[in-house]
């Protein structure tokens, strides 16, 4: 199994760890991300920083986060959520899990910072080249969670 693209929507946090991670170590990104380019931080429809700062996302016909949130799970081969803390998830972050299943699609939810395991569930589960789609809380309900999926995402990849 190898990791040839990492896919994700650009929210703050886990997202954009994951585009900047993937960038780092020169793999392709990709992904789908609200109209306008739409995240918490620049939340401005004449603001299209995303789409400057990361022109490989496509956007969506609407300004909500739950289309580029399916779209990103459909396109992937895989969804790593990375959720760490307290136990619980955020919103956004249960919406992946609910349609991960109802597409049927893999995913792998990470609670701490320890890769062995979902090393070990891609290394089961897929063989030749894949995409991933890294998803999880945005930084605003999740402070540091940046930082923590970053060095995360690096490990994985």
């Amino acid at each position: 199994m190898k990791i040839v693209r990492i896919r994700s929507g650009g929210q703050t946090g886990v997202d954009r760890a994951a585009l900047d991670a993937a960038r780092e170590l020169g793999l392709p990104i990709a992904g789908w991300c609200p109209k306008n380019g739409r995240a918490e931080d620049h939340e401005d429809p004449a603001d299209d920083w995303l789409l400057k700062q990361y022109p490989e996302l496509r956007e969506t016909n609407y300004a909500g986060f739950s289309q580029r949130t399916v779209l990103n799970i459909w396109d992937a081969d895989a969804t790593i959520i990375i959720s760490p803390g307290d136990g619980k998830v955020s919103p956004g972050t249960q919406l992946t899990i609910d349609e991960a299943k109802k597409l049927k699609k893999p995913y792998f939810l990470l609670r701490d910072e320890n890769v062995t395991e979902v090393l070990k569930w891609l290394n089961k589960n897929f063989k030749g080249d894949i995409e991933v789609n890294f998803a999880g809380p945005r930084a605003s309900s999740s402070p540091g969670v940046y930082d923590i999926a970053k060095e995360i995402i690096k490990k994985i990849i």
